[in-house]
């Protein structure tokens, strides 16, 4: 059911246009571990395998996926494979919506697709290679084809695509566990058929991935580099919660204002201003749990007490999603897309906290808003969009400074044959696999932060118009 589609069609044009434009940026946040793997490939050197288990958590799936890949098509640029294949995202989440929506008889027109496609997750990890993205993409589509719970052949594709999602990236269990719940409870009078076969495929070829990956590197989930950083967290168990649940609803804006009423406004504001002040004090955003580049615009405090009131708001929106008068044919009490959402937080929340982990339960969110709200456009919305342009537009331009930056760095570096020499702080992020001698000693370190009586050896500036600045130097230690 699409509405305007040449509109929507003339958004995707240019909005892939804007994502290929980018592709040939200089890899950020350890795109390069992904990138690098390729050269397993090579010569079949198992140190590779070793040194991308000691920067990423993640599965070993994605870089051999874009690893093979790269060595079918003879290239040694690896980098264009894993942002291509993010790249691919858009499709499978837009046939995703497709599907969903000829279930459920709501519009897809071109409100709502901006407003989906403009999230900030779904934006900004569209040009990076890293899994996030196409893990999210290709379990939401592989669910959107089962969720009529139909048994046929070509089926057995679907609950690979969702295995595949989760081997990628394990956080995609959540897929296979709201097919799981939709099946309880559409099938509750009829639980043992064939589509149970196509269900049980979906774990069946999971475990066996993971016992594979034991067999071979001795470790399930995480490699032994992860093991204590990646443990049950209890203590910040509810600090964690609050902070999940305000960034999900945060990033979520606008539709997170939507069943906002204006009744009794005024107490309304007293109350969020509360609410912010408690954040501000109280609410410790701890680890990778911010808005990135946003984060030092806003402030950190600052950041906490919005947060604090997405929370709240985010609590209210999930109250009126299940009360919601267009969710007659719901049982209030049992909602497998309500449910799953809060079992996603709640496990995440014992864990170390990382805002990306969000972009797998986002599709999922927007779906439950979409089924029970009916999008209209209204004029004010227009500015909920600029906003959501701007957003991106600064998260955009932050990633490109910082992507020339370290380009222009590595490049100084491995010309002048100081790159092993070299601590790289600031960059160590985004240019690490410059570093072919890590025992080598350490002349010359980098750093944004230095004195005006300070000497160095080198200075790198790139500016955006001269009105946003990044600085780093060269100095001999």
């Amino acid at each position: 059911m699409i509405s305007n589609k040449y509109n929507i069609y003339f958004f995707f044009f240019i909005y892939l246009v804007l994502h290929i434009y980018l592709i040939d940026n200089f890899p950020i946040n350890f795109e390069f571990t992904f990138s690098e793997f390729s050269k397993f490939f090579k010569n079949y050197d198992y140190s590779v395998i070793d040194e991308y288990f000691l920067s990423q958590a993640n599965t070993l799936a994605f870089p051999f996926l874009a690893g093979l890949i790269s060595n079918i098509l003879d290239t040694d640029n690896s980098l264009y494979i894993t942002r291509f294949l993010s790249l691919l995202s858009y499709p499978f989440l837009f046939l995703g919506l497709l599907n969903f929506s000829k279930y459920y008889k709501f519009k897809i027109h071109l409100f709502l697709i901006v407003l989906f496609f403009l999230n900030p997750l779904i934006w900004v990890f569209g040009y990076r290679g890293t899994p996030d993205l196409i893990s999210a993409s290709i379990g939401f589509y592989g669910l959107s084809c089962l969720w009529t719970l139909e048994f046929k052949k070509r089926n057995f594709i679907y609950s690979i695509l969702i295995s595949l999602s989760i081997v990628l990236k394990p956080h995609c269990f959540i897929f296979g566990l709201l097919l799981f719940l939709h099946y309880l409870k559409e099938k509750k009078k009829n639980l043992f058929n064939k589509f149970l076969f196509l269900l049980s495929i979906i774990p069946l070829l999971v475990i066996l991935f993971f016992l594979i990956n034991y067999k071979l590197f001795g470790f399930f989930l995480y490699s032994n580099n992860y093991q204590d950083v990646l443990s049950f967290n209890f203590s910040d168990f509810f600090n964690n919660f609050l902070s999940y649940f305000g960034l999900l609803y945060l990033f979520l804006f606008p539709i997170s204002l939507f069943f906002i009423s204006y009744k009794r406004i005024f107490a309304k504001i007293v109350i969020y201003f509360i609410i912010y002040i408690l954040g501000y004090f109280f609410l410790k955003l701890n680890s990778e749990m911010n808005l990135g580049s946003l984060t030092y615009l806003l402030g950190e405090k600052n950041l906490s007490g919005l947060v604090l009131c997405f929370a709240l708001l985010g609590l209210f929106n999930l109250k009126n999603l299940i009360l919601h008068e267009k969710n007659n044919s719901y049982q209030l009490i049992y909602n497998p897309l309500i449910i799953t959402i809060i079992i996603y937080i709640l496990i995440l929340s014992f864990f170390r906290p990382v805002q990306r982990y969000l972009i797998v339960i986002i599709p999922i969110v927007y779906l439950a808003f979409f089924i029970n709200y009916e999008l209209k456009f209204k004029k004010r919305l227009i500015v909920h969009i600029l906003i959501l342009v701007f957003i991106n537009y600064i998260l955009t331009l932050n990633s490109s400074l910082n992507a020339k930056i370290s380009s222009k760095i590595a490049d100084y570096l491995i010309r002048n044959n100081i790159n092993n020499e070299t601590q790289l702080g600031p960059i160590n992020a985004h240019a690490n696999f410059i570093i072919k001698d890590k025992n080598k000693e350490k002349i010359y370190y980098l750093t944004s932060e230095i004195d005006e009586t300070s000497k160095y050896e080198q200075k790198f500036h790139v500016s955006f118009f001269n009105i946003i600045n990044k600085n780093l130097y060269l100095v001999k230690y």
